[in-house]
């Protein structure tokens, strides 16, 4: 028996040896590789998808956890618990990752008390991190950016910023202000602050503004970016906020108006509201920002040795601007009623409502939300009529007429009055000056210029009214008049270094630009520009064509100068100025206004 059993064992290791070479000449022969090759296929075609098995993995976790199986951890929240995988909580919340792969306390505990974050909170957060689902309302939001950000969930965070983003009014923008700072929700937070700045006027008078603190309070109106109608917003906002709790908050009203642009108030304005508020009356601290006030208005030759921040417009950068295009002459050489908008991405003008009147030559002037088109000339006689384009509801109405007509006007708006300066009257040039007041809705005369000036540039600069070149029918001038609503008074300033009428103007970074017009025996492509702190003219890169009848506007932080005539045609060609390249470049053209037009900047908010 013992024989037959151990004949066996040897057989069986003869044909174990003959398997082995079998096997070793099989995968050292030429056939090897191709053999290998043929057993890796087959196996790779029966693997499943790769991008559906994550997902597949994740629908397996989520039904263990509803399972209670496999679960090594266990959150505490208010007494409610929730059983999860730690390599679930790790792979998706920032929070536990660090809690579970470095040497804190919690690392081998069972169960976790969670702090900062509520039970119902946790739960939706939880299941987001199986499922990858979670629905955000107005009711939860707030609370699911404070547990997300919390536990370190930034994709989380970043859609309640965006959903909060969206409801942000008049009504909650403090509050959202404030909840923004508390949390460290930096998008959300400068949402909220350039809201308020856009929207100041109306926010300061709500109930959520008066309960600011004075460290809250005291940047907005220091703000560079306030919106306003005029720096009365800013003196009635702080003496409200003032008086909502006057005895613990008095001592704060002088650092609150020391944020007012005094200079930039209508000095009938400074001398019987300003002066006249008892808390202003009886403090002398107040009063001494008040005489400073008052000296830049009756010293005028001081102002340039005063300039300060007080002196100079706030800027908006969250308010837009929208840039018109109005009237002129069509490509047959009639007067046009037309207006285009230039739309935001700045290379296409798109037709909105047209004008009540066909015109060519007119004063444009803006306010917030409002276009005032003013006079002009229909078949080369002067008009006296003046309508306005409201963006609120995109609609033309008459507003009064100017006391006498008026074609190749110049017009500003300063505060709630609108000037319209000099032009020809169908007989001769105008010195006279016109001056229309929104709320009353009447024109007035106002003191006449030192000149007779027909076709110059009107501005408005650090509060006053620069009339620009122009000509009386025998001379084209190089000359700049300076009017100073709160005196009254006109002064000449340094002139242009060519004389130049029909020429365009506007007002970038403290500074004006003139471009184009006439001299008398040329047509102009030059370029100066004036600064009021030196007094002094420079030259700056010429336009790529002469252009009179020019019309220019500040629009983005660049010149655009539009239409006019070069001597052979109109144009309806459009040059864009931009001041960090010293360069003119083509903007898009405008068709349907060949010469003659204006063009005007308006700012927007709505």
């Amino acid at each position: 028996m013992f024989c037959i059993e151990y004949t066996r064992i040897i057989r069986y290791k003869y044909l174990y040896v003959l398997y082995v070479k079998l096997v070793v000449s099989l995968f050292c022969s030429p056939m090897a590789n191709s053999v290998q090759h043929v057993l890796e296929s087959k196996c790779l075609e029966g693997l499943p998808n790769h991008d559906s098995f994550p997902k597949a993995a994740f629908q397996c976790f989520e039904e263990l956890r509803r399972l209670g199986k496999l679960c090594d951890v266990t959150l505490l929240v208010n007494g409610s618990k929730f059983h999860a995988h730690r390599i679930v909580l790790a792979a998706t919340i920032p929070y536990f990752k660090a809690m579970f792969t470095h040497d804190m306390a919690e690392k081998s505990l069972h169960q976790i008390t969670v702090q900062g974050v509520n039970e119902d909170v946790l739960e939706s957060l939880i299941n987001y991190c199986y499922t990858g689902r979670l629905t955000i309302s107005s009711e939860s939001v707030q609370a699911l950016l404070i547990g997300a950000s919390y536990l370190q969930m930034d994709l989380i965070v970043e859609a309640c910023c965006k959903l909060m983003m969206q409801s942000l009014c008049v009504t909650n923008a403090v509050a959202m202000l404030r909840f923004s700072r508390d949390f460290a929700c930096e998008m959300l937070h400068l949402e909220a602050i350039r809201y308020v700045l856009a929207n100041f006027v109306t926010v300061s008078k709500t109930d959520e503004f008066l309960n600011l603190t004075f460290e809250e309070i005291f940047p907005l109106l220091s703000n560079d970016e306030l919106l306003l109608s005029g720096e009365e917003d800013v003196f009635q906002a702080a003496t409200r906020w003032v008086k909502h709790n006057a005895k613990e908050r008095e001592v704060h009203l002088p650092t609150l108006l020391a944020c007012v642009r005094f200079p930039l108030l209508d000095l009938h304005y400074l001398t019987n509201w300003v002066e006249s508020e008892p808390l202003v009356a009886g403090n002398e601290h107040c009063l001494k920002l008040i005489n400073e006030a008052e000296e830049y208005f009756v010293r005028p030759d001081r102002r340039p040795l005063l300039k300060t921040f007080k002196n100079y417009p706030r800027f908006c950068s969250a308010s837009t601007k929208m840039l018109f295009a109005v009237g002129g002459l069509d490509y047959v050489g009639y007067p046009s009623c037309q207006v285009h908008r230039l739309l935001s991405c700045g290379n296409t003008w798109i037709a909105v409502e047209p004008m009540n009147l066909f015109r060519a030559r007119v004063g444009v002037a803006v306010t917030l939300n409002k276009l005032f088109v003013i006079g002009g000339n229909f078949m080369f006689k002067p008009l006296r009529q003046v309508e306005v384009y409201d963006l609120g509801i995109s609609k033309w109405k008459s507003v009064a007429s100017l006391t006498a007509k008026r074609s190749a006007l110049g017009a500003v708006a300063y505060g709630d009055h609108i000037y319209a300066c000099g032009g020809h009257n169908g007989f001769s040039s105008l010195s006279s000056v016109e001056k229309y007041s929104i709320k009353d809705d009447k024109w007035t005369l106002s003191p006449s210029m030192r000149k007779c000036r027909s076709a110059p540039a009107v501005v408005l600069l650090d509060g006053r009214i620069f009339v620009i070149g122009g000509h009386d029918g025998i001379e084209i001038f190089n000359s700049v008049e300076c009017f100073d609503p709160s005196t009254g008074l006109w002064t000449f300033v340094s002139p242009m270094l060519t004389r130049r009428c029909r020429l365009g103007a506007a007002v970038l970074n403290g500074k004006i630009y003139v471009a184009g017009g006439c001299n008398g025996t040329h047509f102009l492509r030059s370029v100066e520009c004036y600064d009021p702190v030196k007094d002094e003219w420079s030259f700056v890169c010429n336009m790529n064509v002469a252009r009179s009848r020019i019309s220019v506007a500040e629009y983005q932080g660049k010149i655009y100068a539009a239409g006019g005539y070069d001597g052979i045609n109109n144009l309806c060609t459009v040059e864009v100025f931009t001041p960090e390249t010293n360069s003119f470049q083509y903007g898009p053209c405008l068709n349907g206004h060949e010469g003659s037009l204006s063009i005007a900047a308006v700012p927007v908010n709505f």
